[in-house]
């Protein structure tokens, strides 16, 4: 999330949500400015929950617009990832509350006794103090006992276990519900705690990272999935000691593997003269791959096009890709538009019209079913149609784009790669000309 509409505010030091209300919506709501308690000092918690309200808010933004009542305000305190300060300064509420950080002044010497003597009240051993006559922490629970370094002033040493960080670093980022975006991480977390258990943070070591590593590949895994299997587990670790502010080395940094470069195959002409026939009307799998093969998308990126992606009535015809809720994108740079030329316009004509015809929003409602893009059907349906991997077409308009020797830029605009050079600086839609113009050279058309 971009905003957090956060604010620390108070002698508490409590985090805070501040946002304005729209004005159409103001009477609903019964006021102009939303302000919420976060009821915690920890910002990687307050931001959690700020991003729970920021959905309930967009959620009763649109209950407003659609004259219904909005909900309640819920500030869901009971989180399975509180870290331990914060489970600790919950315990000093249900003390009371309790002032800290005023241990320069003599008058609090006393009341900060007291408080310490409450918290080792809440100790459930019976020897409560050792043969030298201090006071036994050793059976104390953890929550108490960091609650007392709070009140003597000192910082709480966080050291979470990967579970809980995972849990931690899904609800910071915000997408408890992004069944995708979960994805890779959970698995690969899963997969660290399968071979060495739920180690906290500062247990794993480098050697367990390498250990992982090699475990991976001794499995058979490739060496790319192996590398986004670290860099999950990287990603976690960093963001969440970052959160907590552990300062530690991350153990995962620059363990990695080389992902050889495979040199690109050309397709059989078998398999091209099966391709490049003219499709039936309703043969969806065989106008999906055509579109493929002179715009270079990827698989999902066809798949889950709406009719509103597809602009057949311009002086330059294309096809926009952007992310929709029922189909992400693999990174910012894939968002980019991209001229129909030769078959694949052929193929959008037809299966525009067909869908239009059927009164679907989606392209290929085929592969839209549920709330997210079935990607994986559509690759499937290709492979086994034509015995080939849907991927090889983009692999295959990039080297007759490289061999009539293409512009770099212009390559990566048609594919959605990063650019390095200034034409990110003019906009996308305005290199349609230059995009087209290239797509020309290197189309393939119905034979």
């Amino acid at each position: 999330m971009s905003k957090t509409y956060l604010q620390q505010r108070g002698k508490m030091k409590t985090w805070s949500y501040r946002r304005r209300i729209p004005k159409h919506v103001q009477p609903v709501f019964g006021s102009g400015l939303l302000t919420l308690s976060m009821k915690t000092r920890d910002k990687g918690i307050a931001t959690m929950r700020a991003n729970a309200i920021s959905k309930q808010f967009d959620r009763n933004v649109r209950l407003a617009e659609a004259g219904n009542p909005i909900e309640s305000w819920a500030i869901e305190l009971k989180h399975n990832t509180l870290t331990r300060t914060e489970m600790a300064h919950e315990l000093l509420g249900k003390i009371g509350d309790i002032v800290l950080g005023k241990h320069d002044i003599p008058e609090y010497e006393v009341y900060y006794d007291d408080v310490i003597s409450q918290l080792e009240g809440l100790g459930i051993q019976e020897e409560r103090y050792d043969c030298e006559g201090n006071y036994n922490y050793s059976d104390i629970s953890t929550q108490v006992r960091d609650a007392i370094a709070l009140v003597k002033g000192k910082k709480v040493e966080e050291n979470p276990t990967l579970s809980t960080a995972l849990r931690s670093y899904i609800n910071y980022k915000g997408k408890q519900d992004d069944a995708v975006f979960k994805k890779q991480p959970t698995y690969a977390i899963n997969s660290f705690i399968n071979q060495y258990g739920d180690m906290t943070l500062k247990q794993i070591r480098r050697v367990n990272a390498i250990g992982f590593r090699d475990n991976l590949l001794a499995a058979g895994s490739a060496p790319g999935t192996v590398n986004r299997r670290l860099n999950a587990i990287r990603a976690v670790i960093t963001v969440v000691s970052d959160i907590l502010e552990m300062n530690m080395a991350n153990p995962f940094n620059r363990v990695s593997i080389e992902v050889p470069d495979k040199e690109h195959v050309p397709l059989d002409k078998s398999i091209w003269h099966s391709v490049l026939t003219e499709p039936k009307a309703h043969d969806y799998i065989h106008i999906m791959t055509l579109l493929l093969v002179n715009t270079g998308c990827r698989i999902s990126e066809v798949a889950g096009l709406l009719v509103d992606d597809v602009y057949l009535d311009e002086n330059i015809p294309y096809i926009k890709i952007q992310a929709h809720p029922h189909r992400r994108l693999k990174n910012k740079t894939s968002v980019r538009t991209i001229p129909l030329i030769g078959i694949s316009f052929i193929a959008a004509q037809m299966i525009k019209s067909e869908a239009i015809k059927a009164n679907s929003k989606f392209i290929f409602r085929q592969y839209n079913r549920t709330d997210q893009t079935n990607g994986n059907s559509a690759s499937a349906s290709i492979k086994k149609r034509f015995n080939v991997k849907s991927h090889s077409f983009r692999h295959e308009l990039i080297s007759r784009l490289r061999d009539a020797e293409c512009p770099t830029d212009i390559q990566s605009l048609i594919t959605g790669h990063a650019i390095n050079s200034s034409s990110k600086h003019y906009g996308d839609k305005h290199q349609l000309t230059a995009k087209q113009k290239w797509l020309c050279k290197v189309a393939f058309s119905i034979e």
